[in-house]
Protein backbone atom coordinates (compact mmCIF):
# COMPACT_ATOMS: atom_id res chain seq x y z
CA UNK A 1 0.00 0.00 0.00
CA UNK A 2 1.22 3.47 -0.82
CA UNK A 3 1.17 6.43 1.58
CA UNK A 4 -1.43 8.32 -0.45
CA UNK A 5 -3.74 5.29 -0.49
CA UNK A 6 -3.25 4.70 3.24
CA UNK A 7 -4.04 8.31 4.05
CA UNK A 8 -7.13 8.44 1.82
CA UNK A 9 -8.59 5.20 3.16
CA UNK A 10 -7.77 6.09 6.77
CA UNK A 11 -9.56 9.40 6.36
CA UNK A 12 -12.63 7.58 5.04
CA UNK A 13 -12.63 5.21 8.01
CA UNK A 14 -12.07 7.86 10.66
CA UNK A 15 -14.36 10.33 8.93
CA UNK A 16 -17.10 7.74 9.25
CA UNK A 17 -16.30 7.18 12.94
CA UNK A 18 -16.31 10.94 13.47
CA UNK A 19 -19.67 11.38 11.77
CA UNK A 20 -21.19 8.26 13.37
CA UNK A 21 -19.96 8.08 16.97
CA UNK A 22 -22.51 5.38 17.71
CA UNK A 23 -20.22 3.02 15.77
CA UNK A 24 -17.92 1.37 18.32
CA UNK A 25 -15.68 -0.84 16.21
CA UNK A 26 -14.42 -1.30 12.68
CA UNK A 27 -16.60 -4.35 12.06
CA UNK A 28 -19.64 -2.07 12.42
CA UNK A 29 -18.56 0.13 9.50
CA UNK A 30 -20.65 -0.05 6.32
CA UNK A 31 -19.85 -3.25 4.46
CA UNK A 32 -18.31 -1.49 1.44
CA UNK A 33 -15.85 0.41 3.65
CA UNK A 34 -15.18 -2.54 5.96
CA UNK A 35 -14.29 -4.77 3.00
CA UNK A 36 -11.62 -2.24 1.97
CA UNK A 37 -9.79 -2.69 5.29
CA UNK A 38 -10.62 -6.34 5.95
CA UNK A 39 -7.35 -7.83 4.68
CA UNK A 40 -5.10 -5.18 6.21
CA UNK A 41 -3.01 -5.66 9.32
CA UNK A 42 -5.16 -4.62 12.31
CA UNK A 43 -7.79 -3.62 9.72
CA UNK A 44 -5.78 -0.42 9.38
CA UNK A 45 -4.14 1.13 6.30
CA UNK A 46 -1.57 2.85 8.54
CA UNK A 47 -0.63 -0.37 10.34
CA UNK A 48 -0.37 -2.08 6.97
CA UNK A 49 2.14 0.56 5.93
CA UNK A 50 4.12 1.24 9.12
CA UNK A 51 3.80 -1.56 11.68
CA UNK A 52 6.80 -3.80 12.34
CA UNK A 53 8.48 -5.55 15.26
CA UNK A 54 12.12 -5.20 16.23
CA UNK A 55 13.38 -7.45 19.04
CA UNK A 56 9.85 -7.85 20.41
CA UNK A 57 9.30 -4.06 20.43
CA UNK A 58 6.63 -2.67 18.14
CA UNK A 59 7.92 0.23 16.08
CA UNK A 60 5.49 2.58 14.36
CA UNK A 61 7.65 5.68 14.42
CA UNK A 62 6.66 7.00 10.99
CA UNK A 63 2.94 6.50 11.52
CA UNK A 64 1.04 9.76 12.02
CA UNK A 65 -0.75 8.11 14.97
CA UNK A 66 2.42 6.68 16.46
CA UNK A 67 5.51 8.68 16.99
CA UNK A 68 8.61 7.29 18.61
CA UNK A 69 7.88 4.48 21.01
CA UNK A 70 4.20 5.35 21.44
CA UNK A 71 1.72 3.35 19.43
CA UNK A 72 -1.90 4.23 18.85
CA UNK A 73 -3.15 1.14 20.68
CA UNK A 74 -1.14 1.69 23.88
CA UNK A 75 -3.01 3.06 26.88
CA UNK A 76 -2.00 6.64 26.07
CA UNK A 77 -2.64 6.22 22.33
CA UNK A 78 -5.56 7.74 20.47
CA UNK A 79 -6.85 4.48 19.00
CA UNK A 80 -6.88 2.85 22.44
CA UNK A 81 -8.76 5.80 23.90
CA UNK A 82 -11.31 5.63 21.08
CA UNK A 83 -11.77 1.89 21.52
CA UNK A 84 -12.30 2.28 25.27
CA UNK A 85 -14.65 5.28 25.07
CA UNK A 86 -17.99 4.68 26.76
CA UNK A 87 -20.05 7.47 25.23
CA UNK A 88 -20.80 8.76 21.73
CA UNK A 89 -19.39 12.15 22.71
CA UNK A 90 -16.10 10.62 23.84
CA UNK A 91 -15.85 8.37 20.75
CA UNK A 92 -16.49 11.39 18.53
CA UNK A 93 -13.79 13.37 20.33
CA UNK A 94 -11.13 10.69 19.76
CA UNK A 95 -12.28 9.93 16.21
CA UNK A 96 -11.97 13.64 15.42
CA UNK A 97 -8.47 13.80 16.95
CA UNK A 98 -7.42 10.77 14.91
CA UNK A 99 -8.98 12.16 11.73
CA UNK A 100 -7.28 15.53 12.22
CA UNK A 101 -3.92 13.94 12.89
CA UNK A 102 -4.15 11.82 9.74
CA UNK A 103 -5.43 14.77 7.71
CA UNK A 104 -2.47 16.92 8.75
CA UNK A 105 0.02 14.14 7.92
CA UNK A 106 2.42 15.35 5.24
CA UNK A 107 3.03 12.18 3.22
CA UNK A 108 5.94 13.78 1.36
CA UNK A 109 8.00 13.90 4.57
CA UNK A 110 7.77 10.14 5.26
CA UNK A 111 10.41 7.85 3.76
CA UNK A 112 8.74 4.59 2.83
Amino acid sequence: MYKRQAKKLSLKVWGYFKDHPEIKSKDELPEKLYLKILGLYNYCPLCELFYYKDDDAVICSKCPLGGGETNCYQIDGLYYKHSQAKTNKSRQKYATLIYDKINSWNIKKVNK
